[in-house]
């Protein structure tokens, strides 16, 4: 797992030994960012559910003003930690953020503080079932900007799930869903209130 574009490109991360913890591989990424490349620099960017860190990580080497990790497992905060080092990144002075707790109570906490993101990248688990819950969560305490964007990873098997997203959550309307093996990336963007 590497940083693959910016300022860190080429640094080589660190790989969980666990499988609590699952990467998002390097195509995906590469699609992410590629369709994400307009708005990335000076974005406040959440990495929700963040696993290894790769995702915010790649957002601060490509320009991202702020990024904030949540994940709730102190083995992925721990991960993310020594990432940061690898790439000489100090928390304090580089405006990252980690918290550990869940995606929900995340969104609720950065809520309450009147937080919102530029970009939101949500990657639960596959299985979890926490996709309609946490976005309807974001939609409610209003923790995308006017003109960001959201993009959630999930199992393309999944029809259930699937089918949720491609219909949107909240005030969020999908643009763009994209599909790498097992892998779908759905977009999403403020409904126009107009």
């Amino acid at each position: 797992m590497r940083i693959i574009a910016g300022k860190f490109k080429g640094r080589r991360l660190k790989t969980p030994k666990t499988d609590v913890i699952r990467p998002t591989i390097d195509r995906v990424k590469e699609s992410v960012f590629s369709i994400l490349q307009n708005q990335i620099t000076n974005a406040k960017f959440l990495d929700l559910c963040a696993g290894s860190g790769s995702i915010g990580l790649e957002a601060i080497s490509r320009g991202a003003e702020s990024v904030t990790f949540v994940d709730q497992h102190s083995g992925a905060i721990q991960l993310i930690r020594f990432n940061l080092n690898l790439c000489g990144l100090d928390a304090k002075i580089h405006r990252i953020q980690l918290r550990r707790s869940t995606a929900q109570k995340a969104i609720k906490a950065l809520g309450y503080k009147s937080e919102s993101y530029d970009l939101i990248y949500f990657d639960p688990p596959y299985d979890s079932g926490i996709y309609e819950g946490c976005l309807q969560l974001i939609s409610d305490n209003q923790l995308l900007n006017r003109s960001g964007l959201i993009c959630v990873e999930c199992r393309q098997t999944n029809e259930k799930i699937v089918e949720m997203l491609q219909l949107g959550v909240g005030d969020f309307q999908p643009y763009n869903q994209k599909c790498y093996g097992e892998t779908t990336l759905f977009f999403y963007k403020l409904e126009n209130k107009s």
